[in-house]
């Protein structure tokens, strides 16, 4: 792409009115993506006077996009510690950020959408903490679950007020606060890296968020019993995944589970015979699939 391309592509951006749309973060992430190739680009060609031209142009686009979602994510926190974005207004307010609609199930869930950068922005308002722990063999690194696929799990699980959720690999907890700020039922994340497990406790106290539970702990001893709906984003494989699914089936034995799963973790876990799959999407790795306990005594 030569310079003059780029430019077309600056003013497009600018004459643009959907980049300033208050809910329109696909749009503004996509500028953002673009002046930092420019920056990039800048670097590479620093003794070019058009191309040091531009980037001091879309530095300004991009400040100005910046800038409209963080008066957004600002506006949001103080509507959660209000207690006024819960339940059917709050997924109001996160359909204006998505092109995902409940009702149709099985839908991939690929590239970020603006719901990602919303919830990124609200529930991360401070740095990303380094991790403290060693992260031992079949424990994977920390993966957002993408919003859209929150949305999905939220409208296929039926939770109801005697249910108790859990995200097992929580990371820094977008599962568990979207879950319960959705349907007001209890969620629980456990997550063994101390730093993530605090950082999401953090976020529940800025937000004055109550019904939410951060465990710092290894999930293959954690207590686990009172769950009803367990959550999985392919936190670990291997050995660690088949002990912990061993784990779920005795609390399947003293009453019934919903096990929902996203990745690659999908395939393993419908090879479980105590689990009945209420779909196939377990054969698709960016598919949610849910699976219910079959009656059985361990």
């Amino acid at each position: 792409m030569n310079v003059s391309q780029l430019q077309a592509e600056y003013l497009h951006f600018l004459s643009d009115p959907a980049l300033w749309e208050a809910a329109n973060f696909q749009r503004r992430a996509q500028a953002v993506a673009f002046a930092a190739f420019v920056r990039q680009l800048a670097r590479a060609r620093c003794h070019d006077p058009e191309i040091a031209a531009l980037h001091q142009e879309t530095a300004r686009l991009e400040q100005g996009c910046l800038r409209i979602n963080e008066a957004f994510f600002s506006e949001a926190r103080r509507q959660i510690r209000a207690g006024l974005w819960r339940g059917a207004t709050l997924r109001q307010e996160l359909e204006r950020c998505t092109s995902y609609r409940a009702g149709h199930p099985g839908q991939p869930h690929l590239a970020p959408d603006g719901l990602d950068v919303l919830v990124r922005g609200v529930l991360e308002s401070e740095p990303i903490p380094p991790e403290e722990g060693v992260r031992m063999p079949e424990m994977v690194h920390l993966e957002r679950t993408p919003a859209p696929a929150i949305l999905e799990l939220v409208d296929r699980a039926s939770l109801g007020e005697n249910d108790h959720f859990y995200d097992l690999g929580s990371g820094l907890g977008q599962v568990v606060f979207l879950v319960h700020l959705l349907t007001g039922v209890a969620a629980t994340g456990v997550e063994i890296e101390p730093a993530y497990s605090r950082y999401a406790r953090q976020r529940a106290a800025e937000l004055q968020v109550e019904g939410v539970t951060f465990v710092n702990a290894d999930v293959r001893l954690a207590d686990l019993n009172d769950g009803t709906f367990f959550f999985l984003f392919t936190p670990f494989t291997g050995a660690v995944l088949e002990t912990v699914l061993d784990r779920l089936r005795v609390i399947a034995s003293r009453h019934p589970i919903t096990v929902a799963a996203y990745g690659s973790c999908s395939r393993a876990i419908a090879r479980h015979h105590w689990l009945q799959p209420q779909d196939d999407y377990y054969k698709h790795e960016f598919k949610l699939t849910l699976l219910r306990s079959r009656t059985e005594r361990v």
